[in-house]
């Protein structure tokens, strides 16, 4: 499921990171971070962070052998150096994952859609982002 959530947005106009920022899909993990491209002012373009995750608890199985009910989760935080780019990247990140087929009659679905938009205080220049989280939802 990561894999094809990374894959689809790498066909969208937003950065894609893989669990860090500054981390190209399918690159080697001792590669160093790329620097998120950005204006003038250093405030950085939209990008999207997928992060891995551990599964759910209890029996796991692989995405493409599902049954009718099984949930497997995902995150991806949406950000950008200013409020308005990210206000722009929500709708392109969340067209191209909304009913993404993960794998045969597994589709992705936002869990709580409407999260709040919060300033990252760690960043110079600040930054914006949205926490998403998605299920691939067996129908």
């Amino acid at each position: 499921m990561h894999d094809a959530v990374l894959t689809a947005l790498d066909q969208t106009t937003v950065t894609v990171y893989d669990g860090e920022v500054g981390r190209i899909p399918g690159a080697d993990p001792g590669d160093p971070l790329q620097t998120p491209p950005a204006d003038n002012s250093g405030r950085v373009y939209p990008y999207a962070l997928v992060w891995s995750t551990g599964g759910e608890p209890g029996p796991e199985q692989d995405v493409t052998r599902a049954s009718t009910g099984d949930v497997w989760r995902t995150h991806v935080n949406i950000a950008a150096g200013h409020p308005t780019w990210l206000m722009q990247a929500i709708p392109v990140v969340r067209a191209r994952l909304h009913l993404l087929e993960v794998a045969p009659g597994v589709r992705l679905t936002e869990d709580e859609v409407g999260g709040v938009i919060t300033k990252d205080p760690d960043t110079i220049p600040p930054r914006w982002f949205l926490p998403t989280r998605w299920s691939a939802l067996t129908v």
